[in-house]
């Protein structure tokens, strides 16, 4: 979650750079490499984990699961 959110903060300070900046190329490098760690390391970490699911049944339970959790907070 920090590094998603990471992600999305620094896409939204290079939107604003100039395309002639003096740091453009240097900002799209390490945002590159940034990204293609994190890449990596879902393909490589993540997808393993959950490999063993079956994640259209897993997907099939969502709506439920987000109307339960809709009406625990109208209980509240």
């Amino acid at each position: 979650m920090v590094e998603h959110a990471r992600m999305k903060s620094t896409t939204k300070k290079y939107v604003v750079v100039e395309p002639n900046g003096e740091m453009l190329d240097h900002k799209i490098k390490v945002f590159y490499e940034y990204a293609r760690h994190l890449v990596q390391e879902e393909q490589g970490e993540m997808f393993l984990k959950v490999s063993h699911l079956n994640l259209m049944e897993l997907g099939n339970k969502i709506p439920l699961c987000k109307q339960n959790l809709l009406l625990n907070e109208l209980d509240v």
